[in-house]
């Protein structure tokens, strides 16, 4: 990595932030960088619409319009120059995109990569992706390091959480509603279990669809005394923002919220590994009628908030030391390769 011009201390880095404008995680996390950054005095931009500039880029021959916007993007990337770092905030996906990265290449600056977890620990991604994928980023920042298998040699890995955008409302006396979450195809069976277990014990839901902004969903989080996942989620960005808004999580299985379980940085995920009291684990439906019915009898959103909030504070507010850590990496130039 040959990292241009005088190194500047971590704490007065310049980072360029690159993701996308849609609200989904990758521009969750990055908005909430640039804060973390902010805090510890470094000099922080987030460009929104970074990646749509970059495919324009790779694809300027497909229409006069992808020509004008790549003509922009061209003048974008010379301007990248004055930053010390840059970090693409993206889904997985993004570790195969070698030609999006080209032009940001050229720069010959350190690209770190913020996502949800380690392209290096799964080996269920690691398998779909070209080999060197693992090797596009100088270095990875996650919000949580807990691993799907050992992982493989690579690039860094920095823990430095994530900072929530919201802050709680946490009502006392908010009606007690369960939500369940967006509709995943293949999973129809585990959601019908969610809902005949709801009707049994008489406990009233709402249900998740269509889009939202990042405060629509909020509002609807502030709702929930109880949600329900759908799906396994690599992290789940939303399990962190229901618990900072008083709300327990349910699921069938532990590995369905592997990466929100008290483990330390770096660890592989076990069966058996253990949560806090914020999250129902159930086995068949009158398993989860009974947890339901007990663990909503006297729920107290207030005390699941300060317990997500003291037992893992890194998902609610970063870790702005690992974070300078990894600022401390990208000036040394002391790239893995």
């Amino acid at each position: 990595m040959n990292v241009a011009g005088p190194h500047p201390p971590p704490s007065g880095a310049r980072v360029a932030i690159i993701t996308r404008a849609g609200y989904r995680s990758p521009r969750y996390l990055a908005t909430g960088l640039q804060r973390m950054l902010h805090r510890i005095g470094a000099k922080a931009d987030c460009y929104c619409h970074g990646i749509s500039w970059l495919e324009a880029i790779r694809q300027r021959h497909a229409s006069r319009r992808h020509r004008a916007i790549a003509a922009f993007a061209d003048v974008w990337v010379r301007y990248l120059q004055r930053y010390d770092l840059i970090v693409v905030s993206d889904t997985i996906g993004a570790a195969r995109e070698s030609a999006l990265l080209a032009p940001l290449r050229t720069l010959g600056k350190p690209i770190f990569f913020y996502e949800v977890f380690a392209l290096s620990g799964s080996k269920y991604w690691l398998d779909r992706f070209p080999p060197k994928a693992v090797s596009l980023f100088d270095a990875y920042l996650v919000s949580s390091a807990i691993h799907d298998s050992p992982p493989v040699a690579g690039p860094p890995i920095f823990e430095i959480g994530l900072e929530l955008l919201e802050k709680p409302t946490l009502q006392r006396d908010k009606p007690l509603l369960a939500m369940i979450d967006f509709e995943r195809e293949g999973y129809e069976d585990d959601r019908r279990l969610q809902l005949d277990a709801l009707a049994k014990i008489g406990l009233e839901h709402f249900s998740l669809e269509g889009e939202y902004t990042f405060s629509e969903i909020v509002a609807e989080y502030e709702r929930s005394a109880v949600a329900f996942l759908a799906f396994p989620e690599a992290f789940g960005v939303p399990i962190a923002q229901l618990q900072n808004q008083g709300s327990l999580i349910a699921s069938p299985h532990r590995n369905w919220a592997k990466r929100h379980a008290l483990l330390p940085a770096g660890s592989v995920f076990v069966d058996d590994a253990p949560f806090t009291e914020n999250f129902i684990f159930y086995s068949d439906r009158r398993d989860l009628e009974e947890q339901l019915k007990a663990r909503t009898r006297e729920l107290d959103p207030q005390a699941v908030a300060r317990r997500f909030r003291e037992r893992q504070p890194h998902l609610a507010q970063g870790n702005v030391a690992e974070l300078r850590r990894a600022l401390q990496f990208a000036r040394d130039g002391a790239a893995w390769r």
